[in-house]
């Protein structure tokens, strides 16, 4: 203390004005806050002033939400309307207000109010608007899940997978603690932890509890909307009872959704096998042929899964089949294991009346084969069976039948120079097919590209030359075209047929004057103003 009559030191004096400043500052501060408000909202207000279409957007949701508490039920369901139609930006703000009329004694509002909240709510989970009341709307919708209206039931779960599948606008930053978890302790993968007021767990599990909803309809839209909000994710157990509905639709849905996972599917693996040779519905069957080549293989499934798809190589249908072996082809050298199987699916006869009815088209065992001879194209190079492979298809080439050869030599291309021992069968193919002969264009043009891919630096690179120089005097663009690529690949070796890719710089088809252009500038080494 300073005693009376003595003036302070100067660091007492700088001690007493300390407390002042800091106060004098603090007011500042609020002053500075104050006004940025005041300045938001009057810019704001004028903004609104300048936008006739907001003010009266804003204008037609005050007059809906008044009349949300009308006595005619009819003028409830047009407010209701009204409210999911406008898309300002505080639109979502209708969500509070719009969740007690899904408890309406009128039908037809409950309805409106369902159909409504998939907008509004979802606008209001990606604007971030008031959490408390999308939280009260997602309960309100599940509570309907139990409204004896199976309509009512069917756009509830349509709605609350709407709005569990929106994402926030700030959900960018980075995950706070553990994602939520499924029953059996699985959890729902990455998009689960963006911070959303939709309890995802309470939401999922409504959906699978819908999955034995008394109708198929309800059935069918829980599977959808369960699939997309669990697709981060493991597909969840539960949706094995879709491949068990009696609804063949909802068995359809169900193998669709399934498309949808990039993870975990092995152990789905069998089921839809059984589904694709069993199911007592052609569609189904239809259906699940038509995914199962996306689904047997990576990311999806892992290499654990090839043992369970070699086995299926020999299923009785070429269509199952056929995706069998699109899923190995996924795998690449992984699936090295099922060369052998899929050599004997290449090359072996396929009966036509084999397999269910229309199971064994003509169509159908040249697809099979086709996809066949690609996955040991993707798989067999570099593995301990590759030369055995090469064999294998050297001897297609010598001598099979017309798409088995093209896909032979399709195949044999994938080998590079290792394929070398096929050379003379591919000039012989090329040959065939010439210009004397009738058109085999794709023969022509299947032997000009594996020749391109195989000859350079072998011993055999001049009779590949000989052999793709016919092929250049070819009624086939595409074979032409094949021809002069293959060419350009075999570099220096090809001089001999710079007088006729320079006659073919005026070919009448544009695709082979592009090829040619690029295959001179390749050949002709410090001549490219000659193009």
């Amino acid at each position: 203390m300073i005693p009376v009559g003595r003036r302070p030191s100067e660091p007492a004096a700088a001690e007493l004005k300390r407390p002042r400043r800091q106060l004098t500052g603090m007011r500042a501060l609020i002053t500075l806050v104050a006004c940025c408000g005041l300045i938001l909202w009057a810019a704001r207000v004028v903004w609104e002033y300048r936008d006739p279409t907001l003010a009266e957007d804003k204008a037609v949701q005050a007059r809906a939400l008044r009349a949300l508490g009308s006595r005619k039920a009819t003028e409830r369901v047009d407010a209701i309307q009204v409210l999911a139609r406008l898309h300002f930006a505080d639109s979502a703000s209708a969500i509070r207000p719009l969740t007690p009329m899904l408890g309406d004694e009128d039908s037809a509002v409950r309805a409106a109010a369902v159909e409504a909240l998939g907008p509004i709510g979802s606008r209001a989970v990606q604007v971030g608007l008031d959490p408390d009341a999308v939280r009260a709307a997602v309960s309100a919708l599940i509570r309907v899940l139990k409204d004896p209206d199976p309509g009512l039931r069917r756009a509830a779960v349509a709605t609350l997978g709407t709005m569990s599948s929106t994402k926030p606008e700030t959900s960018a930053g980075p995950q706070v603690g553990p994602p939520p978890t499924l029953p059996g302790g699985k959890t729902m993968g990455p998009a689960s932890a963006l911070p959303t007021p939709v309890d995802r767990v309470a939401v999922i599990a409504a959906f699978t509890e819908a999955l034995g909803d008394r109708e198929a309809a309800v059935r069918g839209e829980a599977i959808v909307a369960l699939a997309s909000a669990c697709s981060a994710g493991d597909p969840p157990e539960s949706l094995a009872a879709g491949l068990g509905d009696e609804s063949a639709e909802n068995r359809k849905a169900t193998v669709r959704a399934l498309a949808r996972f990039r993870r975990g599917l092995d152990p789905w693996i069998p089921r839809l096998l059984r589904i694709a040779e069993h199911d007592d519905d052609r569609s189904v069957r239809a259906a699940t042929v038509g995914v199962l080549g996306g689904l047997t293989g990576p990311p999806g499934a892992t290499a654990a899964a090839v043992p369970t798809l070699i086995e299926a190589l020999g299923s009785r249908d070429p269509r199952v089949r056929a995706a069998v072996a699109e899923g190995l082809y996924r795998f690449g050298p992984e699936a090295a294991a099922a060369i052998p199987a899929l050599l004997r699916v290449f090359t072996e006869p396929i009966d036509g009346a084999g397999g269910r009815a229309g199971a064994g088209s003509a169509n159908d065992s040249r697809a099979l084969s086709g996809v066949a001879a690609a996955a040991l194209g993707k798989i067999a190079p570099g593995s301990a069976s590759a030369k055995g492979v090469v064999t294998a298809l050297t001897e297609v080439v010598r001598s099979g039948q017309g798409a088995r050869q093209a896909q032979a030599a399709a195949a044999l291309a994938q080998f590079g120079p290792a394929a070398a021992p096929a050379i003379p069968a591919l000039v012989r193919m090329a040959r065939e097919a010439g210009p004397t002969h009738a058109p085999e264009s794709e023969n022509e043009q299947a032997a000009a590209w594996a020749l391109g891919k195989i000859a350079p630096g072998t011993p055999a690179v001049d009779e590949a030359v000989a052999a793709l120089e016919d092929v250049l005097r070819s009624r086939q663009a595409p074979s032409r075209v094949a021809a002069v690529e293959a060419l350009g690949r075999l570099g220096p070796n090809a001089a001999t047929c710079l007088p006729m890719l320079r006659a073919l710089r005026e070919d009448p088809d544009a695709e082979v004057r592009r090829a040619v252009k690029h295959a001179l500038a390749v050949l002709v080494l410090g001549d490219e103003g000659k193009l």
